[in-house]
């Protein structure tokens, strides 16, 4: 398998991992087979850091997020510690809101970089305005996400955590982003008439 087939392979494997963590970490403590989630975390978090980071600056977002789940997983290994793994939730909203607010404040917001990428064509201003705020609705997502996580962890009750990380974030996260992408068609129908 060529080189650039297996990065592409690891990173849907990685990226599929960090979406089923919660069930992963449900699956493992009932199984008793944790250390197996945490090592295969490891693994594939790790290589897909190194991989993102060799991508160059595109792909430091992305290499964030997964050294951050590297990290989770390590200290679950290293320290034995199951309930390392209840902390993956809070640890990577936490990256993702240093990853938006930190483009707002300089380069350019994230948003702005994926319509960018979309278009394949120079924004007009009020669109580059308009993703600035996206970015800053994202950043707030994640600090209330993250907060809730971080409730669910310190509360110490694997149902709470697994309903809300497992489930609800997801739902309103998919709700977000339906809900950008129709006032983004709003937005564009009414510029598109005047």
């Amino acid at each position: 398998m060529p080189a650039e087939s297996r990065a592409r392979v690891l990173r849907a494997a990685s990226a599929a991992l960090s979406a089923l963590w919660p069930l992963a970490v449900l699956a493992g403590l009932a199984l008793g087979a944790l250390f197996w989630v945490f090592a295969l975390g490891l693994v594939l978090f790790g290589v897909r850091a190194a991989l993102e980071l060799r991508s160059g600056r595109r792909g430091v977002s992305a290499a964030a997020v997964s050294g951050a789940g590297a990290a989770v997983c390590a200290a679950g290994l290293f320290f034995a510690r199951d309930a390392a793994a209840l902390w993956y939730p809070v640890v990577v909203n936490a990256v993702l809101f240093l990853v938006f607010s930190s483009s707002l404040i300089r380069g350019m917001p994230v948003a702005e970089r994926f319509a960018r990428i979309a278009s394949g064509k120079p924004l007009p201003a009020a669109a580059v305005r308009y993703c600035r705020r996206v970015t800053l609705v994202w950043c707030f997502f994640f600090i209330l996400n993250g907060a809730v996580a971080l409730l669910t962890v310190l509360s110490g009750s694997l149902r709470w955590w697994g309903l809300w990380n497992g489930c609800l974030s997801y739902l309103f996260m998919g709700t977000l982003m339906a809900s950008e992408y129709l006032v983004r068609r709003r937005l564009q129908h009414a510029a598109a008439v005047q």
